[in-house]
């Protein structure tokens, strides 16, 4: 919930809403991803710009924050919906976001002088083909500048770590009648100079 079209669904915190993903939620960004049977029921795609850290990091300012940035890349937060609430997730949202292969991300790592603003980026995601979002990374609440010092304080984040920035509007969720995946189905996350994934 990092975009602004999502303000209506929720109030918004003060500051952005960290969770994290095991190694193994990691997916190719080509890969056929396989669901566990509990989590089939309400499946969800979260298209999302990611970023990677260049190097270790810790309380990082906002005036050097793009420093740590090594390159873009493109994921899917991948959601069991049904793993959300919290009396069943016991009050941990990562719960339903970190099954195995949850994480896909790809295809390349673009280095920043290549992509200029990460904030001016077209951002759509397909379901079989069919628009589910199509938004600009300018609509972001939290910038990246802003989420990484936040990321960072009082803690170290190291090299290679892949950071999802938060989905538009548009997921299954929030559609009438809902709009979940199912087995067969095709998602593709196309980011602006960034490429796509297809899962």
């Amino acid at each position: 919930m990092h975009w602004c079209e999502l303000c209506e669904h929720f109030n918004i915190p003060s500051q952005p809403v960290v969770f994290t993903k095991p190694a193994d939620s990691i997916a190719a960004p080509f890969d056929d991803i396989h669901v566990h049977a509990e989590a089939q029921s309400q499946l969800d795609y979260e298209g999302e710009l990611c970023f990677i850290f260049g190097k270790d990091c810790k309380d990082v300012t906002e005036s050097n924050a793009m420093d740590c940035v090594l390159g873009y890349t493109i994921g899917n937060d991948l959601s069991a919906r049904n793993y959300i609430p919290q009396e069943i997730s016991g009050f941990q949202m990562s719960y339903g976001k970190s099954f195995d292969a949850f994480a896909p991300f790809g295809p390349y790592i673009v280095h920043p002088r290549i992509v200029g603003d990460p904030h001016q980026l077209q951002l759509t995601t397909k379901v079989n083909g069919e628009i589910r979002q199509d938004e600009k990374t300018s609509d972001m609440i939290w910038k990246i500048r802003q989420i990484i010092p936040h990321l960072t304080r009082g803690r170290t984040v190291r090299a290679g770590t892949v950071c999802m920035t938060g989905t538009p509007s548009g997921v299954g969720w929030f559609m009438h009648p809902t709009g979940y995946v199912k087995h067969g189905d095709e998602v593709e996350v196309t980011i602006e100079k960034l490429g796509s994934i297809k899962n």
